[in-house]
């Protein structure tokens, strides 16, 4: 391990055995500095090695241009809005979503220096309603969610704090918009399929690019969340093409079974797009 890195763990176990103020102010890997909070899991990452997902990273690069309209839904402290807006510059657009009031206040703070972005604190969903919002501790904030948390049953989570929290659909969004996303981001812990619903006349009128977070849960299935399976072949069936991220490259990704999903991103791409898009 490179000693910088060393060093930056070494500093996040001191600051978590010793109770030290816990907020730090990083560069990420694409210069663009950023607030996050060492208790919790991400911020770790980003802290320690300034990225984090960095096959997804890498699959934007390639995916977004100057100019081009970024929606990212579930952005939590704001990294893969950041790279966003400096992937598509002045003459682009970065739409964040963020439920949870204090997440968003942070997520605010780091997407400043961008005007040409902006923050929503609210869910995305597949109604236009108020919604009852799990949130944890600061420790667990990436996983705050209308449903249980998205970890192993078995895990030692903390009890949820039931807040109510604006919600929207992205069709409502952008029903009166002047443009349309060019590529959608969906992190939303469990409310994926919530989400692709509620944007159906946006992917049939633009036909953006979406990338989504999946991963199954048996005890969150038996409650009645989506499966993984369930939410790619909804989007599967709106002619959209399923690849997965990768450092170099997109590679194409055949649809398993229920159930057969561990954590990871894919990439969905309109057919209509695909000719010189993923070469």
């Amino acid at each position: 391990m490179p000693e910088a890195f060393r060093l930056r763990l070494e500093h996040v176990d001191e600051v978590l055995a010793e109770g030290k103020d816990p907020v730090a102010r990083i560069q990420t890997i694409f210069g663009a500095p950023m607030e996050v909070d060492l208790r919790e899991e991400v911020s770790r990452s980003l802290y320690v090695y300034g990225s984090f997902e960095d096959d997804l990273v890498a699959a934007f690069s390639r995916l977004l241009r100057p100019g081009a309209v970024f929606v990212d839904i579930g952005a939590h402290y704001g990294f893969f809005s950041l790279w966003a807006a400096t992937l598509v510059g002045p003459e682009g657009a970065v739409i964040s979503f963020e439920p949870t009031p204090d997440t968003a206040e942070r997520l605010r703070r780091n997407l400043g220096p961008f005007e040409t972005s902006t923050v929503n604190a609210a869910a995305v969903w597949d109604a236009d309603e108020t919604l009852s919002f799990n949130t944890f501790d600061v420790s667990w904030s990436a996983f705050n969610s209308y449903t249980s948390i998205r970890a192993p049953d078995d895990m030692d989570t903390p009890a949820p704090v039931l807040v109510e929290v604006p919600a929207l659909r992205l069709d409502s969004y952008f029903a009166e918009a002047e443009r349309g996303p060019d590529v959608i981001k969906i992190d939303a812990e469990s409310a994926e399929l919530n989400v692709l619903r509620g944007a159906e006349a946006v992917l049939a009128a633009y036909r953006p690019i979406v990338t989504i977070e999946v991963g199954d849960y048996p005890h969150l299935v038996d409650a009645g969340v989506p499966n993984s399976c369930e939410i790619l072949g909804w989007i599967q069936d709106r002619d959209y093409v399923l690849f997965e991220p990768g450092l170099e490259r997109e590679t194409p990704h055949v649809l398993r079974g229920p159930l057969e999903y561990g954590y990871q991103n894919i990439v969905c791409v309109p057919a209509e797009r695909l000719t010189g898009l993923m070469a």
